[in-house]
């Protein structure tokens, strides 16, 4: 399923994701401009102190719970443990009683000590790479809190959780350690590649979530990771008058994902939200709402018709009750006659014969292990199946990968062993430009790749 950008499909970047976590980020999509859901963020320390000071003001629950799950209270490692058991526990709790849980992490500087001020401190360059370069010192320690962090996501992950995961938020600000990097990304990828392929969690939908642009921040399109590593955009807003230009750029961004507020201090005004911002699709309003929120405000916003508490029925219906009808999609052949390269070929057997429609030509590679072959579909299409016919000469071994840019590639398919004439993949919607196909290993040192036409389907 596509939502308003024919590139982007429903699906989370976590391509093996639960599917409480695909059934979450659709209901997202799904109610997306019928409301704005309404969140409060609790500190690690006492993860549910603001939250029920809501329902106290205003007689209903915020949608949105926020977690906090770095250290920087002065914790020992105990007693960090005991604050993040807590902080697990509640989580469990919120999202059983239909608030949606979101995650940030504020970590001091690795190798520091567990203050706020080490959050905050600063930093050089030199200092950064340390962090990202494998084996030293503030390497081990960053990679360690990762592990414990890990431990946690999986008790969600055990008891059905799905989570927002909102690390490193701001960072196109000069106040936290890691804010204004040329090389932030490779942070966040990091952090991204750790929890999904090293930890195998597969319940975190992944939120980027910048400054908005004022007097205190830089351009935060620089530190974007992209659309293949973030599931929602989001901005921290205590700038009111920059609402609706946060709202252009974050939209322009996007390609149609998901886009909120972050945190805000100041709950927006939930009726300029409604006819102004519709595809904000929800806020966090941070630490003590009173600090910029009276109590009449307060009751005010979250009882707006437009204001999705979590006893809403945005949050409560069921997916088959907030789903249109859909209408089906036929995948057709998206391959043939698309531009396709490879590593070799011999007599005058090319790889356009690949996806010239035709059984009876093939592509042969030169006698050789490890060659591959790469489609470029022209524009991002979502995959539903593959196909790989033969003859003779099949490869021993194989994988099928996927990209968006020809630079970061994901493997969606590793074959150890093939003896047939055809082999056939189906997939969930896969969203992608390039298809690569790296054969590793063939039958026999004798023999070349043999293949007569490779067919992609989808839509």
């Amino acid at each position: 399923m596509e939502n308003t950008s024919s590139s982007v499909t429903f699906s989370p970047v976590d391509i093996n994701a639960l599917q409480v976590t695909k059934d979450l980020l659709l209901r997202m999509y799904l109610i997306r401009g019928k409301g704005i859901i309404t969140g409060q963020h609790d500190w690690i320390m006492s993860p549910f102190t603001f939250y029920n000071s809501i329902s106290t003001k205003a007689g209903v629950y915020p949608g949105v719970h926020g977690f906090e799950i770095g250290g920087f209270d002065g914790q020992t490692d105990s007693q960090l443990l005991s604050h993040r058991n807590s902080t697990a526990s509640a989580a469990i709790t919120s999202y059983k009683a239909n608030s949606i849980a979101t995650f940030t992490y504020h970590t001091p500087f690795p190798g520091t000590e567990r203050w706020w001020s080490n959050v905050q401190r600063k930093t050089t360059d030199e200092e950064f790479n340390l962090v990202l370069t494998p084996g030293t010192p503030q390497n081990q320690v960053l990679m360690k809190d990762f592990s414990l962090i890990a431990d946690q996501f999986k008790k969600l992950q055990d008891a059905g959780v799905p989570l927002f995961f909102r690390p490193y938020h701001e960072m196109n600000g000069g106040w936290f350690w890691w804010g204004n990097r040329k090389n932030f990304i490779e942070l966040w990828n990091m952090t991204y590649d750790y929890f999904i392929n090293v930890r195998g969690l597969h319940n975190i939908l992944w939120v980027w979530s910048p400054n908005a642009e004022n007097n205190w921040s830089t351009p935060f399109a620089q530190y974007f990771p992209g659309l293949n590593k973030v599931d929602a955009l989001a901005v921290d807003l205590y700038d009111t008058p920059l609402l609706g230009d946060s709202y252009t750029k974050l939209t322009n961004l996007a390609g149609g994902k998901l886009i909120g507020l972050g945190e805000v201090g100041l709950i927006p005004d939930i009726e300029t939200i409604k006819n102004k911002y519709p595809n904000y699709s929800w806020f966090m309003t941070w630490a003590k709402p009173n600090d910029w929120n009276s109590d009449a405000f307060i009751k005010n916003s979250y009882s707006n018709g437009y204001a999705a508490n979590r006893n809403s029925r945005l949050l409560t219906d069921s997916l088959d009750i907030l789903a249109p009808v859909p209408k089906p999609v036929e995948s057709t052949l998206i391959s043939q006659g698309k531009t396709i390269s490879a590593s070799s070929y011999l007599w005058g057997d090319t790889p356009s014969k690949l996806v010239d429609g035709n059984k009876n030509t093939r592509w042969q590679s030169d006698y050789t292990d490890n060659e591959w072959v790469m489609i470029d579909l022209g524009k991002d299409y979502t995959v539903t199946k593959i196909n790989l016919h033969y003859l003779y000469h099949r490869p021993k071994s194989y994988s099928i990968q996927i990209s968006n840019d020809k630079e970061k590639w994901i493997t969606i398919k590793d074959i150890e062993s093939s003896n047939t004439f055809l082999d056939s993949f189906d997939f969930e919607g896969i969203s992608c430009k390039y298809i690569k196909f790296n054969f590793t290993k063939r039958t026999s040192t004798t023999y070349v790749f043999n293949i007569q036409e490779i067919e992609i389907l989808g839509y």
